[in-house]
């Protein structure tokens, strides 16, 4: 699917003019960029891999010149605000030319380190807003720079209403310490019929930022009476410098649904030494599962008085077809009576809730560790 571009603004609302997401034939030269997958939002994919916790970034980067690319890959999570919290170190990619194979690209993956796992499980909680940045620095020159960072929003307000307006607020912060003359752009899918959209400050807009100046602006979505399910719009905003290049960009991913995500019954397992493993298949085929933390047990040890939370680790899967996750709770000492309720949530944050038989463990050959309350 092609991507539209945000031109000017016409007294009716906008104007977008249609670009062809790539040329029909490939460019001479290197052209490495981030890529977008089936949900045509940029293909950065968040999984916690396995029941250790070990966090793993994927990201599509693709090749559309005739020229074998190399580069180096760093993620970035930022705050709402842009700031960023941690980097990865770089990864080295290299891309076949278009013609064999660099068009569809290659799935680079990059390990998560405890720190990363201890923020994104904070902001997950207290459910802030935040973005995961890819950039890859090509080795050389680059036919099409804008397209070689990309973000991808989490826990904002993903839920296209019908007879509404949906409102996302984006920041941009200068990180140098000198001035910074720059370009606001913004993309987006093709728009469902009878969506208007207002952008604040407006494209094209030059602005001058002082250094570490925070830069605030906003996208607004006016839907008609009736939406259709299903239909979406993914926007994509830009801070360009005064050469074009990508200082930062946001995302917002806009989704008409007001259906659960499709859940088979999770299922509670009791282990020998003490333990219980939590199952569950999850998939939402319209907008996904929500990556890293969409998939969560919470469990009391005190008939309900508290409860503690774990995420559910992916397993396999691509969270629009069938996903497999899976959680370790314990072990606990002989004795101890669980309640337990699995959610699921929808990146349009719906959420689906199961409440897990309650537990007692009856028979414990407990390894000589310290248990988990």
């Amino acid at each position: 699917m092609s991507l539209s571009t945000l031109a000017v603004s016409v007294s009716a609302g906008l104007l977008y003019s249609l670009c062809s997401s790539h040329a029909a034939e490939a460019s001479k030269g290197v052209d490495l960029g981030i890529g977008s997958g089936d949900s045509h939002r940029p293909n950065i994919l968040v999984a916690w891999r396995n029941t250790e916790r070990i966090l793993e970034v994927e990201v599509l980067v693709r090749n559309r010149g005739t020229e074998q690319g190399r580069g180096s890959l760093v993620l970035d999570l930022c705050n709402q605000a842009g700031e960023t919290l941690y980097s990865t170190k770089p990864v080295v990619v290299m891309v076949p030319a278009a013609q064999n194979g660099g068009e569809d690209g290659a799935i680079v993956q990059s390990k998560g380190f405890r720190m990363m796992n201890l923020m994104f499980d904070q902001l997950d909680r207290q459910h802030q807003r935040y973005k995961l940045r890819a950039h890859i620095e090509t080795d050389g020159s680059d036919l099409d720079p804008t397209d070689n960072v990309a973000a991808k929003s989490f826990n904002a307000d993903s839920r296209a209403l019908p007879d509404a307006t949906q409102f996302y607020r984006y920041q941009f912060v200068n990180r140098s310490d000198e001035p910074l003359d720059a370009t606001i752009r913004l993309d987006n899918t093709p728009l469902p019929a009878g969506w208007i959209v207002e952008a604040n400050p407006k494209p094209g807009t030059v602005l001058h930022l002082k250094p570490h100046e925070v830069l605030t602006g906003h996208i607004l979505v006016k839907t008609p009476k009736t939406i259709d399910e299903g239909k979406y719009s993914d926007f994509l905003v830009s801070l360009l410098d005064s050469n074009g290049r990508v200082v930062d960009k946001d995302e917002w991913y806009l989704v008409a649904t007001d259906r659960p995500p499709e859940v088979s019954e999770p299922t509670i397992t009791p282990r020998p030494d003490g333990s219980f493993a939590v199952n569950a298949i999850a998939y939402d085929p319209i907008c996904g599962i929500k990556e890293a933390s969409g998939v969560q047990v919470a469990y009391s040890l005190d008939d309900g008085a508290t409860f503690s939370t774990r995420i559910l680790a992916y397993k396999r899967g691509n969270f629009y077809t069938k996903t497999w996750f899976e959680a370790v709770l314990g072990p606990f000492a002989p004795g101890v009576k669980m309640k337990s309720t699995v959610t699921v949530e929808n990146n349009a944050g719906i959420v689906k809730r199961f409440e897990l038989l309650p537990q007692t463990v009856l028979v414990a050959n407990l390894p000589n560790q310290e248990r988990l309350p």
